[in-house]
């Protein structure tokens, strides 16, 4: 597949992510899909392996983000998506605790396409403005 083809491909996730059409967003991941949020450790939450462990944490954490790009890019094997991403309230992990505060932050996603599926995608996220604005930090604990 080329460029154009990959931009579609990720124009149809975005959009079925954001409608919640969990079946359209599947049949864009390869089955061996592997999500990743930059930053976060796989035993925090931060890896999901499968295209069915990706699509149960989007179904348990449906509705409560919300995306706007600002940009989108790519070539015959990536595309770059770079937005922000409005979060309702800080969705926990089993290591991580939920937080009734959400967060408003810029956000880079990166995917990796093959044979027209994404096999892998990385969200780069500006994590510290997300635990300060949702509560996870207090800001004047690290300040002068």
């Amino acid at each position: 597949m080329g460029t154009v083809e990959n931009l579609e491909l990720v124009e149809r996730l975005t959009k079925a992510k954001e409608t919640q059409d969990f079946e359209t967003y599947a049949a864009g991941l390869a089955e061996h899909a592997v999500f990743m949020m930059a930053g976060v450790p796989e035993d925090l939450g931060g890896v999901l392996r499968g295209r069915d462990a990706i699509i149960d944490e989007f179904r348990r954490t449906r509705g409560l983000s919300h995306w706007k790009t600002s940009d989108m890019f790519g070539d015959d094997n990536h595309v770059c998506v770079v937005g922000k991403t409005t979060v309702e309230r800080m969705v926990g992990t089993d290591a991580i605790e939920e937080l009734e505060r959400g967060y408003v932050t810029h956000e880079c996603v990166v995917y990796w396409i093959e044979d027209g599926l994404v096999v892998k995608f990385i969200a780069y996220i500006n994590w510290l403005a997300a635990y300060i604005q949702s509560g996870k930090i207090d800001i004047s604990a690290i300040l002068r």
